[in-house]
C-alpha cells in the first residue's frame, strides 16, 4: 500500500532531562492532524495522533490538567472521543513523582494502543513548554485561516516563530531556521548565513552536561550547561524570547574601541623618549638579559633629563 504524502505545517522539539518531545502538525489527503511523540533515554519513540477536529477538546483537557497540577492536585481521569479514536487522560503518581499519561486507542490500529507520558515537576516545566508550543501551533493555524495562505507560506510562518534568536548583527529576524540530526546522532540547528549550533549530551567525572558549540566560518564558541540546569535554561530562553528585545550595542562599542586604539598608535613619539628607549636597549626592559646585564646608568639618567627638558619646553 502506497503511503499518502503528508505536508508539514509546523514542528517543534522540546528536550527536558532525558526526554524529547516532538510536535508535528501535518496535512494529507484525509485532513490536518497533530502527531505528538515522546522519546526517552531507555525507551523507544511513542506517539499519539490527534485529528484537527479534536484540537479544541484536546487543548482544553491539557489546560485542565496543567491547572490541576498547578493547584497540587492530580485531576480526574477523562476520555476524549474523536472520530473512531479514544484518547484517555490518566493521572498517577509513583516513586519518581506525578505524571499524566495520554493514551490513544482505536482508529486505524484498533488492536493496539500507543501512549506518551508527561512528567510533573515542581515547576511543571514540561507542561509549560508544551503549552507554549501548542499556542504557537494554534497561532499558525489561525494565521493560515485569516489570510488564506498556501502550505508553503504556512511553513515560512512557522520558521519565523521558531524559538531560536536571530543571528546577532543581522536585521533579518525571519531567516530560515532548520533542525537536523548529524550522522553521529547530534542535533544541529542551522540559522542561515553559514552559522550552525551543535548540541551534544556529554558526561565526565563532574556529571552530565550539554555542550552547545556555535560554528560560523572560522569562529568557534562553546557553552556548557549542566543537565540539572537544562529545565531552567529552557524556561529562561522561552521567557527571553517573549520579552521586549534589548538594543545590543556590542558591535558599535567594539568599533569605537578599535578606532581609539588606532588613534593612539598614530600619536607622534617624543624624540627624547626615543633616546631613553635606546638607552634601555632595543628590546626595552623585556630585552634585558634575565641573568645579569650591566646598564650604563649615566646614559639612562642623561636621556631621562633630556626627556624632561623637552617636555617642559
Amino acid at each position: 500500500m502506497a503511503t499518502s504524502y503528508s505536508e508539514e505545517l509546523y514542528n517543534d522539539v522540546i528536550m527536558v532531562r532525558s526526554k524529547i518531545y516532538y510536535l508535528d502538525l501535518k496535512r494529507n489527503a484525509r485532513g490536518t492532524y497533530l502527531k505528538l511523540s515522546e522519546k526517552g533515554k531507555y525507551r523507544s519513540k511513542s506517539s499519539v495522533v490527534i485529528p484537527s477536529s479534536g484540537f479544541d477538546q484536546f487543548f482544553e483537557l491539557f489546560d485542565y490538567y496543567l491547572n490541576s497540577f498547578e493547584g497540587q492536585t492530580l485531576g480526574e481521569n477523562r476520555d476524549m472521543i474523536v472520530d473512531s479514536k479514544v484518547f484517555s487522560f490518566i493521572t498517577g503518581e509513583n516513586e519518581r513523582g506525578k505524571y499524566l499519561r495520554i493514551q490513544e486507542s482505536g482508529g486505524r490500529n484498533p488492536s493496539g494502543r500507543s501512549s506518551l507520558l508527561v512528567p510533573v515537576d515542581e515547576n511543571n516545566t514540561v507542561f509549560k513548554l508544551l503549552k507554549l508550543s501548542f499556542d504557537r501551533l494554534l497561532f499558525t493555524i489561525q494565521e493560515a485561516k485569516n489570510i488564506s495562505i498556501n502550505a508553503g507560506r504556512i511553513l515560512d510562518e512557522r520558521n519565523s516563530m521558531v524559538r531560536v534568536a536571530a543571528d546577532p548583527g543581522t536585521s533579518d529576524a525571519t531567516e530560515s531556521v532548520s533542525l537536523n540530526i548529524s550522522k553521529e546522532g547530534m542535533p544541529v540547528v542551522s540559522v542561515g548565513n553559514g552559522k550552525y549550533f551543535f548540541v551534544s549530551h556529554c558526561t565526565n567525572d563532574r556529571g552530565e552536561y550539554l555542550k552547545i558549540k556555535e560554528v560560523s566560518g572560522a569562529m568557534r564558541n562553546t557553552i556548557v550547561v549542566p543537565v540539572s540546569a537544562v529545565p531552567k535554561f529552557q524556561e529562561a530562553l522561552s521567557l527571553s524570547t517573549l520579552a521586549k528585545p534589548i538594543v545590543d550595542n556590542t558591535c558599535a562599542e567594539r568599533t569605537a574601541i578599535a578606532a581609539s586604539n588606532d588613534s593612539m598608535n598614530q600619536m607622534p613619539i617624543n624624540p627624547a623618549l626615543s633616546g631613553l628607549a635606546s638607552a634601555l636597549g632595543t628590546g626595552g626592559v623585556g630585552g634585558l638579559n634575565p641573568v645579569h646585564q650591566v646598564m650604563d646608568m649615566n646614559a639612562v639618567m642623561a636621556a631621562a633629563a633630556a626627556a624632561a627638558a623637552a617636555g617642559g619646553g
